[in-house]
């Protein structure tokens, strides 16, 4: 009994020691909250089930199989997604600032315009790219997660990476400029009015607009009436607004903090 408890202690801690590089694949694999959660909870549940035979490395087990789960789930969401009215968007992480370490697993290719153009990609393309280009797996470990050979993965890789590039801005936008650019918009008079009076006919002397932090980059929160009814997020350059991203599905925003929501 005491040996089992020692076992089971000890595989929580090196769970527990990975739980952030594993909600970090799986939110960029599913692009929701709660459904990250539940691929994380499921690895968790097989992790401890595991026979000890089967694990190389904690590490490396416990990514393929957050990895397996979620190319199985986004399989299941295609039919879903593809239905859906109007663009399939993301669930927004929301921070009312920049959170203190930068360095944290979701700071990096987390941008709702990044995992919206992740939509395009195949879920076996989208593991590969996301595993290797954002989460720097080796050929081998990515071949031992989708069952392929290394040479394979490779062509994955570089086929998805083509996809991402053709569309995603080849400059590497300075923070500052991102802002500014923001904040050009939130004081852009007539035109925001109008772009935000489209979505929301009649609100207009009822709109209030904050500056947020939106999958670690600066966008806005929309409320009317102090309700909040949108998050935006913006893909720029460092010149000009590219594209702007509202999230409106009451559904994508119960995850956003109480200090922002109202």
């Amino acid at each position: 009994m005491e040996l089992e408890t020692a076992n089971s202690s000890s595989r929580r801690a090196a769970f527990e020691a990975h739980r952030g590089r594993l909600w970090g694949v799986a939110y960029r694999m599913l692009g929701s909250r709660a459904d990250a959660d539940d691929m994380v909870q499921e690895a968790y549940l097989r992790w401890h089930g595991a026979p000890t035979a089967e694990v190389r490395t904690p590490e490396a087990w416990l990514v393929t199989a957050t990895t397996r789960l979620c190319i199985d789930r986004l399989r299941q969401l295609r039919a879903e997604r593809e239905a859906y009215v109007g663009p399939w968007l993301p669930e927004p992480l929301v921070e009312e600032a920049p959170a203190a370490d930068a360095a944290t697993e979701l700071a990096s290719d987390l941008s709702v315009a990044f995992l919206a153009l992740l939509e395009r990609l195949a879920p076996e393309e989208r593991a590969a790219f996301l595993l290797h280009d954002v989460f720097d797996s080796d050929y081998d470990e990515i071949a031992a997660t989708l069952g392929k050979s290394e040479s394979a993965c490779r062509q994955i890789v570089s086929r998805a990476r083509r996809r991402v590039r053709e569309e995603r801005p080849r400059v590497q936008v300075d923070p500052a400029a991102r802002e500014r650019l923001v904040e050009s918009f939130m004081r852009g008079g007539a035109s925001v009015v109008r772009f935000l009076l489209g979505v929301l006919r009649g609100a207009r002397d009822r709109l209030a607009l904050q500056k947020i932090v939106v999958n670690g980059e600066t966008g806005i929160a929309l409320r009317v009436d102090g309700r909040l009814v949108s998050v935006m997020s913006f893909a720029t350059d460092d010149r000009q607004i590219l594209g702007v991203y509202s999230v409106l599905n009451p559904d994508k925003l119960g995850g956003v903090p109480p200090a922002v929501r109202h």
